[in-house]
């Protein structure tokens, strides 16, 4: 076993999370958030004594390494095909064991997702790595959870973390007993003079804004429909983000004479948050959260959101305190908030001023990922 070599399996892109961490650091980037991948260069950046790898799952495969002793490879893990999905997954699988049997390394810490913790779990029986689970998405229902998978996760994953304590709590309710820690995203403050005004700014309606990925599980057919029945009340939703829904919401618009409904498409991460500053509410009508990145920002903006109650989101967003919490299926209640904030111009800025102890917690907080991986490797 290689002393030196760790290992960390991660479910995103690392292109882009390095391109965006090159811009950083060229100064062209001025972005809240840090990507687990920036969080790994800059902890071993003066540990070179260890030998690390990030085996990524993104949309092209590829190789490369960003300093000396961190290699970075990235596996092809995107289809809309079911069936080529699931020949892919088995794939990367087969390449992962291989390369972890060759590499045998100390430590295998896994980012994100638990898609391939049953790989893990078999490695774990022909091999002596400690492995260490980090959780980001909502875990509840997941194809591959079950009384028996957790009783392996029990006896051969050596600590459980997770980002929301609704992860926790379903893993408890399986039968596992061990410790679990939680951990948080790590920010840091946007500087005001970087924040600059967007088109929001002029448009004199209320401003109501939906950011993340247009697929089934965000429920863009609540945003459609808040969007129908909000048409002449002076109610502006504005969309950030593409997906398979994008060309259908296209159409839902254009065919319902929607001119309260903006699509913006895609926007890199950096201007997402002059966007956020600009409204007035955040919606997130999703079946399925982890933590809900996109809640978190808008706490660090101030600006208040109507969620549902799903994953780690109630964690965030407080009911009645920065925001409204309404349950996955409730159309009327989306429509309800959005309207009772416009109208009641009081209530909305109890609210926003009721994001700043979030802001606070969020920003700092000091039990991210890289404290525990300090904790792990020391």
């Amino acid at each position: 076993m290689n002393g030196n070599r760790v290992v960390f399996i991660k479910h995103s892109d690392c292109i882009n999370e390095y391109r965006y961490i090159y811009q950083k650091k060229c100064g062209q980037v001025s972005d809240g958030a840090d990507p687990y991948l920036k969080q790994i260069i800059d902890f071993f950046e003066k540990r070179r004594e260890y030998s690390i790898s990030v085996i990524s799952l993104g949309n092209r495969s590829c190789k490369f390494t960003p300093q000396k002793n961190i290699e970075l490879r990235v596996l092809n893990d995107n289809s809309r095909n079911k069936v080529l999905a699931l020949l892919r997954f088995m794939k990367n699988s087969l390449s992962m064991f291989v390369y972890l049997a060759r590499r045998r390394p100390a430590k295998i810490i896994s980012l994100g997702h638990i898609n391939y913790v049953p790989l893990l779990l078999m490695y774990s029986y022909l091999s002596r790595s400690e492995i260490y689970l980090f959780l980001a998405g909502w875990i509840k229902g997941h194809v591959f959870l079950n009384r028996l998978t957790v009783k392996m996760i029990e006896a051969k994953i050596v600590k459980v973390f997770s980002r929301n304590e609704a992860n926790i709590d379903i893993l408890r309710s399986l039968g596992y007993s061990r410790e679990c820690s939680l951990y948080r995203p790590r920010y840091e403050e946007i500087p005001k003079s970087q924040i600059k005004p967007t088109a929001l700014r002029k448009d004199k309606n209320f401003k109501v804004l939906f950011v993340g990925r247009l697929a089934p599980v965000k429920r863009i057919d609540i945003l459609q429909e808040v969007a129908l029945r909000t048409k002449d009340k002076g109610i502006s939703i504005y969309i950030i983000g593409n997906g398979p829904h994008y060309e259908s919401l296209k159409c839902f618009k254009y065919r319902n004479g929607l001119s309260n409904l903006n699509l913006l498409g895609f926007i890199p991460n950096r201007e997402v948050y002059s966007f956020i500053r600009d409204s007035d509410i955040g919606i997130m009508p999703s079946d399925s959260e982890g933590l809900g990145k996109t809640a978190l920002e808008f706490m660090i903006m101030e600006t208040p959101v109507i969620a549902s109650t799903v994953g780690g989101t109630p964690e965030i967003v407080k009911d009645g305190v920065n925001g409204f919490l309404i349950e996955p299926d409730d159309v009327d209640g989306y429509c309800l908030k959005v309207e009772q904030l416009q109208n009641d111009r009081d209530l909305l800025a109890d609210l926003s001023r009721g994001t700043l102890q979030a802001k606070a917690e969020i920003l700092n907080s000091d039990k991210n990922f890289s404290y525990y991986l300090g904790e792990i490797l020391n």
